[in-house]
C-alpha cells in the first residue's frame, strides 16, 4: 500500500486479502490520527463495497477485537470488525496476545453467528514472552466468556493457513511437537456476501 498508511489489500489464493492498520485507535483525540483512522475506515467500506461478491476474503491485523486474555483491543479494532461483518468477511488473522486462539464465527456483540459471522485466528506464538493462559483465570475476571474459543498458551510455533476455493483450513504447527499431543486445527466455509448490509 501507499507508504506510511499500514494499510492495503492484495488478491492472493484466489482470495481478497485485506491488511489493515489496527495501531489507530478509536478514541484517539490527537487530529492527526483521527483523520487518518476515518481515512481508512473510509477506505476500507469503499473497498469492500466493490470486493467480488462470490469472492472469499480475509484480513489481518494486529489487536484482535475479543479475546479471553487481557490484552483484546475492542476500543482500537472493533469498528473494523463491525465492516468485516457488515460485508462478509469470513476470516481474520491478528496476533498482540502471546498465545494462540481459535474463534468461531462471531458477530459485533462476540456472540456466536454462524450464518455469517468472521471467524478469528490469534497467532502471538512466535517468540514473545507468553502472556498467562486464560483458561487458569476464574470466569468473573475474563472480559470476555467465547463459546467455542479453542487456547493453546506456552507453545511456540506458527499457524498454516491453507486457502481452497470456497474453504479454508488452519493448523497450530509447533516448534517442537509433543508426542501424543492433539494441536489445533479446523477449517470453514466462504459464506456468500450478506444481502442484508447492517449498519456498522
Amino acid at each position: 500500500g501507499r507508504p506510511g498508511l499500514g494499510y492495503e489489500w492484495f488478491d492472493w489464493g484466489g482470495r481478497r486479502v485485506f491488511a489493515l492498520n489496527s495501531e489507530l485507535m478509536e478514541r484517539n483525540d490527537n487530529p492527526t490520527q483521527r483523520a487518518r483512522r476515518a481515512a481508512q475506515m473510509a477506505w476500507l467500506e469503499r473497498e469492500l463495497a466493490q470486493a467480488p461478491a462470490n469472492m472469499c476474503t480475509v484480513a489481518y491485523f494486529h489487536r484482535p477485537p475479543f479475546s479471553s486474555g487481557n490484552n483484546a483491543s475492542p476500543a482500537w479494532t472493533l469498528p473494523i470488525f463491525r465492516k468485516l461483518y457488515k460485508w462478509g468477511v469470513d476470516l481474520y488473522v491478528a496476533g498482540h496476545e502471546h498465545f494462540f486462539a481459535y474463534l468461531p464465527p462471531l458477530n459485533p456483540d462476540g456472540v456466536v453467528d454462524r450464518e455469517r459471522g468472521v471467524e478469528g485466528i490469534i497467532a502471538g506464538t512466535g517468540g514473545a514472552v507468553f502472556h498467562p493462559d486464560p483458561r487458569a483465570r476464574k470466569p468473573r475476571d475474563l472480559k470476555w466468556r467465547l463459546d467455542g474459543e479453542s487456547l493453546l498458551a506456552n507453545a511456540l510455533g506458527i499457524v498454516r493457513l491453507d486457502l481452497e476455493p470456497g474453504t479454508f483450513k488452519w493448523e497450530f504447527v509447533p516448534v517442537t511437537r509433543k508426542l501424543g499431543f492433539q494441536y489445533p486445527s479446523g477449517s470453514g466455509i466462504c459464506h456468500e456476501r450478506p444481502r442484508v448490509y447492517l449498519e456498522p
